[in-house]
């Protein structure tokens, strides 16, 4: 193999490996900026099915209500904590209480929202949730991986069929 050749290979195979590093710091830049509204439109359209909630089913104690709130909060992996309490008593609680981490951080925004019910009840609406979800910075990590390796894997390749 030539120099030439040489330096062209490992030119190419160094700008596929800076291409995934790039990918991935870029992908969770984009999801830091975007993830403060994400959660705010996450919130807000909880927060608008559960007074339509308490409007359809009229006591937030009832079964359907509770259903129909847990459909309402969508997926549970855009939260790190969500609470639902009526007149201060806990009645739902995402993960279980004894699980529940109260501190929040930078990857996470915390909301609270109280609401009266037709009958005078008080419902307080609780919530975490993630501005850059963990599943998203492993999405983009194992995207990069799998650039990095099958950029290894060909540069290797080639070594030992150019020789």
């Amino acid at each position: 193999m030539t120099k030439k050749k040489f330096n062209l290979i490992a030119l190419i195979i160094g700008s596929v490996f800076l291409m995934a590093i790039i990918y991935l710091f870029a992908g969770i830049a984009s999801d830091r900026k975007n993830g403060s509204s994400r959660a705010d439109d996450i919130f807000q359209t909880l927060l608008e099915n559960t007074v339509n909630s308490v409007t359809v089913y009229g006591e937030p104690d009832s079964y359907s209500f509770k259903e129909s709130f847990i459909k309402s909060a969508g997926n549970f992996k855009n939260y790190k904590n969500l609470t639902l309490f009526i007149n201060g008593e806990t009645v739902y609680s995402y993960p279980p209480q004894n699980k529940a981490n109260s501190v929040s951080n930078a990857d996470s925004r915390r909301y609270k929202q109280d609401i009266v019910s037709g009958s005078g009840k008080f419902i307080t609406i609780q919530a975490d949730i993630y501005t850059v979800r963990p599943g998203s910075i492993y999405l983009h990590s194992r995207i990069a991986f799998i650039i990095i390796f099958i950029g290894t894997v060909a540069s290797i390749l080639i070594l030992f069929l150019v020789k």
